[in-house]
């Protein structure tokens, strides 16, 4: 694997960037080498492992040093004999193992120090994969692998390591940075995040490498749901690094005549993907010339209009449903939802206000025993969705206040938009993929619209809305462990709610999902599945039943005793709403 000052440049046609307009700045020159673009790397040469170190230490501190991939793995590949050191192809995979790993002497063939000879075998359970987009992909998979060596000079080396690269899961942690990519929704306006790693290196050299992820577009994650930041043929004039001023100056080429807005776009997702690893000012120049007349600098609050498709309303206190009734969390019991919502007309079941506040979705009872879906203006009475089904999820606003999304009968999604005058009609959106993990009992939008988090067979899965010949489908669907025991199947997820620190955050979105584990009913994750936490169970009464969140706000969860909350991970939760016997359904915006 190639990494840090190496880079490969794959440039992929980004159609938002269509040739349009005139710009008045140079559109070519000479571009300089892609390893004059990256600069910087390690800050000290890697010494050689201890010549006293055993077969087993020596395995371990290989794996170890193998988190740094400057020169080709350099500091891995001194662990290994000359001939193997020459030989090790590198560069077919990125493997993260569970750090509770085993290395012990191989049983059938133990240490022959007369021969000169050793063996060890490594076992435990890959975690998931970096892929070629420095992006993580989860996966539960078991690993054995020998280690055989021999006694050198210099102490044990390896001479036939496995093909690829494998990395304690602590060793990834601790070194690799993660930063947020920025790319453009497909179908609507906004910035989606995705979430990468970059490898150890100087400070200096982590804008470049920001800059040539971006060059190779969106990972497998969002392919086919957002558009490139960079288009295809541009080149970088000089290395990517900060200027006497302090900023961050990128120097491009061949970019070609493109309309005020689309340079707009570009600036806009270099400043935000620049920013989330630190809050530098940023510059952008084609052959020398700024990019955009204003100004020279730029940071990531001059495209706040840029950012998000709707800003949510920070003051909408939340939702409940119970006993058929619509309900604010501000003032349970005592303060209904305006309108025949609140009154119980539709004998409401689960609930969802738009992230805006001014529109309302109710799934209830038909009367017949089967459910049925309100939607329109919040306050006012709703109107009924041609609809027929036996069960609906909650409601997800999809990035606003026109367009939401419901599963009917555990299988069939629906996108229901808006057709004016109040009216609203439903489409089935293919969801295939999905359907294959089993029923499908929640899904949920995040704030850009274009990813979905879903449980689907009591599975925790993420995926994207993909344009499919004009029309939206869940896609690239990727399956999250929970924490805890790679060898466990896991408990079955009940329910999930997206969930970021704040809408200002650079730090990526955060999941919380509720499980049938009673030891660890509530737990927190990063999107990608990476990092995750469980909060403590002190007070719930498993199983949890709902859980919701929003930027900022304490994070709800229902139980068989009511409504309770939390802001801290180790923190016991409050009970927020006392009720035995009948069923309670919270919902903040989206």
């Amino acid at each position: 694997m190639t990494g840090g000052n190496r880079l490969v440049v794959l440039l992929i046609a980004a159609s938002m960037f269509a040739v349009a307009g005139c710009a008045a700045i140079p559109d070519s020159s000479t571009p300089i080498k892609l390893e004059q673009v990256v600069e910087g790397g390690r800050a000290s040469t890697p010494e050689p492992p201890d010549s006293q170190l055993s077969a087993v230490e020596l395995a371990r501190s290989f794996l170890a040093d193998s988190v740094d991939p400057d020169d080709d793995h350099r500091a891995a590949r001194m662990h290994l004999t000359a001939e193997a050191a020459d030989s090790w192809n590198d560069d077919v995979s990125v493997s993260l193992l569970a750090s509770n790993y085993n290395a012990i002497d191989a049983p059938d063939q133990a240490v022959a120090p007369e021969e000169g000879t050793a063996v060890v075998e490594v076992s435990g359970w890959e975690v998931g994969i970096l892929n070629e987009f420095s992006a993580f992909e989860p996966r539960r998979e078991r690993k054995e692998f020998l280690l055989p060596m021999r006694w050198t000079d210099d102490g044990w080396r390896i001479t036939d390591p496995p093909p690829g690269v494998v990395i304690p899961l602590t060793d990834f942690r601790d070194h690799y940075q993660p930063v947020q990519l920025y790319f453009f929704a497909f179908d609507r306006p906004g910035l989606v995040p995705e979430r990468r790693y970059l490898p150890p290196a100087t400070n200096s050299s982590q804008p470049g490498q920001i800059v040539e992820l971006l060059k190779k577009g969106p990972s497998p994650a969002l392919q086919g749901a957002v558009h490139e930041v960079l288009p295809a043929g541009v080149n970088i004039r000089h290395a990517v690094a900060e200027n006497e001023e302090g900023a961050i100056e990128i120097d491009l080429t061949s970019l070609g005549e493109s309309p005020y807005e689309e340079r707009r776009q570009m600036v806009a997702g270099l400043v935000f993907s620049l920013q989330s690893l630190r809050p530098t000012p940023v510059r952008v120049l084609v052959e020398g010339v700024d990019v955009l007349p204003e100004r020279s600098e730029w940071h990531r609050e001059d495209f706040n209009d840029l950012r998000r498709a709707t800003v949510p309303d920070h003051d909408l206190p939340g939702l409940v449903v119970r006993d058929g009734q619509v309900q604010t969390l501000v003032a349970v019991g005592e303060e209904p939802v305006p309108g025949p919502a609140g009154d119980g007309a539709y004998l409401a079941r689960s609930a969802s206000q738009s992230v805006t506040g001014s529109n309302l979705a109710v799934v209830g009872d038909d009367g017949m025993g089967g459910r049925k879906l309100w939607a329109g203006e919040y306050g006012a009475e709703l109107n009924p969705v041609p609809i027929e089904a036996s069960s609906l999820t909650r409601p997800t606003w999809r990035a606003g206040d026109s367009e939401l999304w419901t599963v009917a009968d555990g299988r069939t999604v629906l996108q229901v938009v808006g057709t004016g005058e109040g009216g609203w009609q439903a489409h089935e959106v293919a969801a295939g993929e999905l359907r294959e993990y089993g029923e499908i009992s929640a899904l949920r939008f995040a704030f850009d619209g274009m990813r979905v988090v879903a449980v689907a067979g009591g599975k925790l899965l993420v995926g994207a809305i993909v344009n499919s010949g004009g029309k939206p489908r869940i896609g690239n669907l990727r399956e999250l462990l929970l924490p805890g025991n790679p060898q466990a199947q896991g408990p079955s997820v009940t329910a999930v709610s997206w969930n970021s620190p704040s809408t200002e955050s650079l730090e990526g979105d955060l999941l919380v999902v509720a499980t049938e584990n009673p030891e660890a009913p509530v737990v927190r994750l990063q999107e990608d599945g990476l990092d995750g936490r469980t909060y403590q169970a002190t007070n719930l009464n498993p199983p949890i039943t709902e859980i919701t969140a929003f930027p900022g706000r304490d994070v709800i969860v229902a139980d068989e005793n009511g409504l309770w909350t939390t802001s801290d991970l180790n923190g016991y939760w409050k009970q927020l709403l006392r009720v035995s016997g009948a069923s309670v359904v919270p919902s903040y915006p989206g």
